[in-house]
């Protein structure tokens, strides 16, 4: 069978050799791209994947120095790829360290998209549950879902204390169980992505998009640096 296999290879290469012979490279050109347009473009897309899953396996190995998820973004004001790549230029990552932003997910209270609400709940309590999420940005009305359930950070013991004081009327409150505030939420209205959206202003926009940090993420430090970027002038 390889025998058979090789001589039909060979007498394939011989003919399609001789056919390109007599032909001036124009010609052969033409007939390469004519007759063999569908093994380019399977090589083509087999190379793609080829990058893709290579990328994505070097990726996957890099260590993680800040995690976020950004939920309900109805107004696109916080790409995640986009504040990936301006967030990590400010930083002095290493070769082997990354900065990763999801706005992938939706949760929607209303009773609407359930399967896809499930799905980002879901992958929104893993990651809290692993330690692996170190801030959200969302919506005044899941930030409210999640109050009482998910415990939060509370933002003063991490924030420079020039910036909780100039921050802290644009944050939200609540007592712990022994009576202290605890600052859990922060209005990202005057953050950098909402004033150059130009959507600041907006009834949907205004007072309506909020960042937390769960109490057991990992990197605290680094949500706090984050913050300091998001509101810098």
């Amino acid at each position: 069978m390889i025998e058979y296999l090789k001589d039909r290879v060979q007498s394939w290469y011989a003919a399609e050799r001789e056919k390109l012979r007599g032909m001036p490279l124009k010609k052969k050109i033409g007939y390469l791209l004519d007759y063999y347009k569908g093994w380019f473009i399977g090589l083509l897309i087999l190379c793609l994947i080829g990058f893709y899953l290579g990328d994505a396996y070097l990726q996957s190995k890099k260590e993680i120095v800040l995690q976020g998820f950004f939920t309900n973004d109805d107004w696109n004001l916080f790409s995640a790829e986009e504040v990936t790549e301006e967030y990590s230029a400010t930083l002095q990552l290493q070769r082997h360290q990354r900065v990763v932003f999801d706005d992938g997910l939706y949760i929607d209270l209303g009773g609407q998209a359930s399967e896809y609400t499930a799905a980002s709940n879901g992958k929104l309590l893993a990651y809290v549950t692993t330690k692996e999420l170190d801030l959200v940005i969302t919506s005044r009305e899941v930030l409210e879902h999640f109050t009482g359930q998910l415990p939060m950070r509370d933002l003063k013991q991490i924030l420079p204390v020039d910036l909780f004081e100039r921050l802290k009327d644009q944050m939200l409150t609540t007592a712990d169980e022994n009576g202290q505030i605890i600052y859990y939420a922060l209005d990202m209205t005057q953050s950098r992505f909402v004033q150059t959206s130009g959507y600041a202003e907006e009834d949907g926009v205004k007072n309506n998009y909020f960042l937390f940090a769960p109490k057991n993420s990992l990197r605290a430090d680094q949500t706090a640096d984050f913050i300091v970027y998001c509101f810098s002038k």
